[in-house]
């Protein structure tokens, strides 16, 4: 890769990929080149919609608790806490 780098003009070199990705759909646009297009669109893709699965956090409320469920909640959480530092 790096043997490549210098033969490109440097507005290429300082482009991200998606920059790049982007570029070569616009090519391909203006060639009428329908392989180039879907290929460079399908590259690019993951730039533009990362999987919402990977990212999807659901916010709950917890229900309600007294002050002695919190306090033995927090003591198990810190248990649970201590055995895993000591699998490590």
């Amino acid at each position: 890769m790096a043997e490549v780098m210098p033969k490109l003009p440097a507005e290429l070199r300082d482009m991200t990929p998606l920059e790049l990705l982007l570029l070569a759909a616009h090519w391909s646009i203006q060639a009428k080149d329908r392989a180039g297009l879907l290929a460079a669109a399908a590259a690019a893709a993951p730039y533009c919609h990362p999987r919402l699965a990977i990212a999807d956090v659901r916010v709950t409320q917890a229900p309600a608790m007294s002050e002695e469920q919190l306090a033995i909640e927090i003591a198990e959480l810190e248990r649970k806490i201590a055995d895993a530092k000591r699998l490590n």
